[in-house]
This record gives C-alpha cells, sequence and structure tokens, in this order.
C-alpha cells in the first residue's frame, strides 16, 4: 500500500520524521531553504505561498494537492508538532493521564511513532476498509477555563440572601455550546470573521449553512486540521477547501490582527473540514483518531564537548524558574575563570527554558569564548524509567544520574547544585586526582549528623535498607567530580537506571550514588563543599562527631565552594534571607548578574505573597465567623418566633399567606 503522509516544517526537520519512509516533511515559510536538511518538498512555488503569514501550514495541505503522488492509495496530513494517534499501543493505565482534546507525550522520537501506529505496517491495518480517518472531536462543554475575579469592594461583598463571600473568589469559564466557545475563547476566530464565512457558504455553497448551524449549536468542536485518505478524495476536498479559504481570506480584514488571529484560517480549515465530511458521511467510511501532541520535537542528540582541547566539563541543573539564582553560581565560575582553560557549562533543564533566558544567560559569556553555556534537557533518555524524585526535592536533581550516558565522549565533569557559589577556579576541582575511583565528593556533615541521632531511624535506614558498609563515610553530591569513564565501565546505562528506577530513595540520587560508588568514593579538601549554618543544620551539627564537624569549622575559615546547602522548606536560602549566614558571597557575584533587579524582585514578591497569603486566612477566618454569627442570630430569631407562632399552629399558616400576598408581591 504506497501512503505518503505530508509535515509542515519551518525548522531543521526532526531525523525521526526524516527517516520514516511514511512522512514526508515540506517545508513552508517565505520560500525558506535549508542547504543542510534534508529537503523533500518546499512550497515556493505554491500560489499562496506569499500569504504564509495567514495560511502557515495550510500552504503544506496546497502543495500535497498539488504534488501528491499519483500513484498514492491514500495521502496524509499531520501538524508538526501533532500527529494522528492511528493506533494506540501504550499500556491502559499510562491513558488515564490523556487530557480532553489530545493525548500529550514528550519527545517524537521512534519510540513514540512505534507506540502510536505511525508505521506502514500499523497504517495498512487501520486503513482496511476505511475510506478516511480524521481527529477526534472536543466536547466543549467538559472544557473548563479558569478566570480568576477580584470583588472590588476588598472589604466585603454580600450577595442578596445575606451570605458574605470571599473577596478573592475565583470563577470558571464554561460553554455551552460551539458558537459560544468561539465567542468567548480569545484564541479561536473572530465573531465578525465567523459572518463572513456565513456570506461566503451562502454564495459558494449554500447547502452547507444548515450544516454549519448544526456544528455551532452543537458541543462538538475539532482544532486543527489532520486527516489520511484515499488519494481519489484529496482533490475534490482540496478544491473545495481552498475555494472557500481564498475567498473568504479576502473579505477578512486582517490588518490588525497579531499572531493568535493570523492563525484564523487554520481554524477554519479545521471546521470546514468537518463539515464536508459530515456531508458524506453516509458514503464514506470514516473513522476517528485523537491527535497525539509532542511536547518535544526537536533531535535528542547526545551532547558532544565544546572544546576540542583543554574541556573543562561543568554540569549544573536547573528549572527555568530557577535560572536567576542558577545565574549567580555561573558568575562566580566566570569570575574565576582562567584563560587557560575552556569551560564547558552545560545546564541540565528539567522543562524547556524560555528563548529569553537562554539570551540572557549566554550573554553572559559573548565576551569570553573561551567559555560555553548549553542547556540540555535529559527526559529523552529517562522518560521510559520509573525514575521518583524524592519527596520535598525538585525533579531536576534526580536528572544528574543520567550523567555519564548523556555525556558518552566526556571523561569527566564536575557536577553540582545551583545553591552555591565558587571561590576558586572550578577548573582546580576538575583536575582531582582520583585513579580509579568513580566520584570525588565531600563527606556530609548534615546526613551524619542525622545518622549520629538527630534523626531517629536515619542510621538503620543506611545500614539496614540501603546496606551501606560504612555509613559514617557518607558523601554529599552537592559538589562532585564524576570519573565518567570509569562509572560507564564499572555500570551500564541499564544497570544505573534500573537501579535508581527500583525504588524511592530518601535522598534522590544521592543515596544511589553513595550505594554505587561506595569503597570507590575520593574524598575532597572540606573547602570544595562548605556548608551553611541555619535552618536544619542547626539542629543536626550538635550530633555531628567531633571530628567530622571540626574539619567543617575549619574550612568556613576559606571556603572554596560555598553550598547554601539545605530544602527550602525548611531553610531559606540567601535570595530570600539577605541576613543569612554567608549570604554576603552570594550578593557578591549575584551584583552582577543579569538578573540581579529579577533577584531582588522575587524576593520582595515572596515576602508580599506570604503576607498576602496571611492575609487571605485572615479574611476567610473572619467570613467564616461572621457567617456563623449570622446564622446564630438566625436561629435566635426563629426560636422567637416560634414561641409566638408555634409551627403548625393556625396563626402562623395564616401569617404565611399575608406575607406572599402583600409583603413579597410588594402590593
Amino acid at each position: 500500500m504506497n501512503i505518503q503522509i505530508t509535515v509542515p516544517c519551518i525548522q531543521k526537520v526532526n531525523s525521526t520524521v526524516q527517516d520514516n519512509d511514511l512522512l514526508f516533511p515540506v517545508y513552508y515559510g517565505n520560500g525558506w531553504v535549508n542547504e543542510q536538511a534534508c529537503q523533500p518538498g518546499n512550497t515556493s512555488d505554491v500560489p499562496i505561498a506569499e500569504h504564509f503569514e495567514r495560511f502557515h501550514e495550510l500552504t503544506v495541505l496546497y502543495w500535497l494537492w498539488k504534488h501528491a503522488d499519483a500513484g498514492s492509495e491514500y495521502c496524509g496530513f499531520f501538524q508538526a508538532d501533532q500527529f494522528l494517534a492511528l493506533r494506540d499501543k501504550r499500556p491502559f493505565d499510562e491513558r488515564d493521564n490523556d487530557t480532553i482534546s489530545c493525548i500529550r507525550y514528550p519527545f517524537l522520537d521512534e519510540r513514540a511513532l512505534d507506540m502510536f501506529g505511525i508505521h506502514q505496517e500499523d497504517l495498512e491495518i487501520e486503513l482496511r476498509d476505511v475510506d478516511v480517518i480524521l481527529p477526534h472531536s472536543i466536547d466543549v462543554t467538559r472544557l473548563v477555563f479558569p478566570r480568576s475575579t477580584l470583588v472590588e469592594n476588598v472589604d466585603y461583598a454580600e450577595t442578596l440572601s445575606g451570605e458574605i463571600v470571599d473577596p478573592y473568589r475565583s470563577e470558571r469559564l464554561t460553554f455551552q455550546n460551539a458558537e459560544q466557545y468561539y465567542e468567548k475563547n480569545p484564541l479561536q476566530f473572530n465573531m465578525e470573521d465567523l459572518d463572513q464565512l456565513k456570506k461566503v457558504l451562502a454564495d459558494e455553497a449554500p447547502e452547507y449553512l444548515p450544516d454549519l448551524e448544526r456544528y455551532l449549536s452543537g458541543k462538538m468542536v475539532v482544532h486543527r486540521i489532520g486527516f489520511v485518505m484515499k488519494r481519489e478524495l484529496l482533490d475534490e476536498y482540496c478544491e473545495w477547501l481552498f475555494n472557500l479559504l481564498m475567498r473568504l481570506d479576502r473579505v477578512m480584514d486582517q490588518s490588525q490582527y497579531g499572531e493568535f488571529r493570523l492563525h484564523s484560517l487554520s481554524g477554519f480549515a479545521a471546521l470546514l473540514t468537518e463539515l464536508y465530511f459530515s456531508k458524506k458521511r453516509d458514503s464514506l467510511k470514516i473513522q476517528r483518531r485523537k491527535f497525539v501532541h509532542f511536547e518535544n520535537i526537536e533531535d535528542g542528540e547526545r551532547l558532544k564537548p565544546a572544546f576540542s582541547e583543554n574541556n573543562i566539563a561543568l554540569m549544573f541543573v536547573s528549572s527555568n524558574m530557577y535560572l536567576p539564582y542558577c545565574s549567580v553560581l555561573v558568575q562566580s565560575v566566570i569570575e574565576h575563570a582562567s584563560e587557560e582553560n575552556n569551560y564547558d557549562i552545560i545546564i541540565l533543564q528539567s522543562e524547556e527554558v524560555t528563548d529569553f533566558n537562554k539570551r540572557v544567560m549566554t550573554a553572559m559569556v559573548s565576551e569570553r569564548p573561551n567559555i560555553s553555556i548549553r542547556f540540555y534537557n535529559p527526559k529523552r533518555y529517562l522518560y521510559t524509567y520509573n525514575l521518583q524524585a524524592a519527596k520535598l526535592y525538585t525533579e531536576t536533581t534526580i536528572y544528574r544520574i543520567s550523567a555519564p550516558y548523556i555525556l558518552e565522549d566526556y571523561d569527566r565533569v564536575v557536577v553540582t547544585d545551583s545553591d552555591l557559589v565558587f571561590e576558586r577556579d572550578a577548573a582546580e576541582l576538575f583536575h582531582t586526582q582520583m585513579g580509579n575511583n568513580l566520584i570525588a565528593a565531600v563527606i556530609d556533615d548534615c546526613t551524619i549528623g542525622r545518622m549520629a541521632g538527630a534523626s531517629p531511624g536515619r542510621l538503620e535506614y543506611y545500614t539496614d535498607d540501603l546496606k551501606l558498609k560504612e555509613p559514617y563515610r557518607y558523601i554529599n553530591t552537592g559538589v562532585m567530580v564524576w570519573n565518567l569513564k570509569e562509572f560507564r565501565r564499572t555500570y551500564s546505562e541499564s544497570q544505573t537506571m534500573e537501579f535508581a528506577s527500583s525504588r524511592r530513595f530518601l535522598i534522590q540520587e544521592q543515596d544511589i550514588l553513595n550505594i554505587m560508588a561506595e569503597g570507590r568514593i575520593e574524598y575532597l579538601d572540606r573547602r570544595w563543599d562548605t556548608y551553611v549554618f541555619g535552618g536544619d543544620y542547626n539542629r543536626v551539627y550538635g550530633f555531628t562527631p567531633k571530628e567530622i564537624h571540626d574539619g567543617l569549622m575549619e574550612a568556613r575559615k576559606e571556603p572554596y565552594v560555598v553550598h547554601y546547602v539545605g530544602r527550602s522548606v525548611v531553610k531559606p536560602k540567601p535570595w530570600e534571607n539577605p541576613l543569612m549566614d554567608f549570604s554576603e558571597y552570594f550578593w557578591k557575584y549575584a551584583r552582577k548578574s543579569p538578573y540581579y533587579e529579577a533577584l531582588l524582585y522575587l524576593m520582595m514578591k515572596k515576602h508580599d505573597d506570604t503576607l498576602l497569603k496571611r492575609a487571605r486566612g485572615l479574611v476567610k477566618r473572619e467570613i467564616s465567623a461572621a457567617n456563623a454569627n449570622s446564622q446564630k442570630k438566625q436561629v435566635r430569631r426563629t426560636r422567637w418566633y416560634d414561641r409566638i407562632l408555634p409551627i403548625g399552629s393556625r396563626r402562623r399558616e395564616f401569617l404565611k399567606k399575608i406575607y406572599r400576598k402583600f409583603v413579597k408581591t410588594g402590593k
């Protein structure tokens, strides 16, 4: 069976798409051409290509109409980041997380294509006795959009019933039918344009007007266009569709439209496609499939060293929200960096970092040709494993367990948390003599103090549960040099990931690495991971063995790395409390960070949010008390009435009739 599915592309095509025999990438947008990328198709010769700002991916659909292989039995059209899930091979428990509108999947790769049946053999099975596969429609009555509102009278607002309501209440935006959904949802098309569509239909295809009215009064909508259909159906469908779209494009006033509204024609194309095939539902065999939305469509290439010589690899972990704090760490590295070394900074990210933040971070080293900053998301290699983040720790910290395998061309790397600053050249740490040891790190005062009595049961966890032979040699992985080459020789990727997925650990990858590297750890000078006092550490250092604690006190006289260790929920960070222990080291570099103003704003906002939270709690308590008092008064009034007018008495019923007739009716 000859099948051709086009996929619109506006950037270098994902190799997964390029190498799939079923998928056919086509470029669009100003006749854009990338000489280095595969170029199976380009819309520069399409008549509507010059209007791609309004037609967008529809230029690729037009191209398919005019250039589809005449020998194809079926033709298809997918979006760049949304394919039809032709076959869903996922376990049923994974389907519970699907949204109403589509399936969300983290990456577009070969595993995903296999998972959703986007292969020749799968599609041949699905297309038996089928003319068209279309996307599932969405029930708009099941969609609920949040819409926050604030009552203008922030003291109190009373409803007609006398109940006092919270001024910080939240409302929900719901829809009764498709027309109301289009009217209230600002991301959809303008209602004036919908009126123009009705006029175009009245002139060009009046027989579809009743279908449009049924569609708008119904509760099912389709957001985006996508299909697989018999080749013989494509010509008639596209001729009908583009005749209407081009006519509509001429009468719509789009001169003042922004990015969202300039996609209106794509929305109308999805609507018109529904009308077209609803008219033919009795003569065609039509099946429906959900869209699968790929959150990341970029290739998942493994990292290569940024410099060919003297490459000092540094790996930090940060979320998009945490980057302002991570920038202070980066600034401290820059301050102490030697011109003789090349510094390869890799920031593992938990989600896509915004383009703005990437520009800001990379601009920090724009005048330092020997320093590189790159962002990398390791989720592609981790989402098939059941890695479980420990309670009160962020998801990003466990990503570090993938370092030996995503850095397969690296021999070693310095890995650190982001809540610290360097006071020495990081290259000195990188060149630590390790022999055949797997990790170089500093002994963990805090955890050892817990084992020694600060947290009952902690020692048993490490000795009986995790089977550590020398628990009082436990290390902190917040600052470590990782002998990647030796680690890969000792543990395969599957061994590491399967062990890391075997259970939930108390301190994430730190417990994992202490177990895997036990007996092969190089213990660093304590100054390379100098703890600050405060919060949870104040409660445990008195239990820490004296020799270990004395080592920390000596390191604090001349720290090489100042580590603001501890969870923020129990111990403030220097960006939350500038008066905390050793905070002067942090703010020394923060003043030179491009996020300095943002750091000040975030600190003030946190304090404002705390006060606002307390104020809201106070308001809620006062509301509850006021309503309780109101109910008590009502009870007292009822008891007073009951004495004079007993329930069920003739006097009571007689007065009720008089009240309803004269008082309530206003006569």
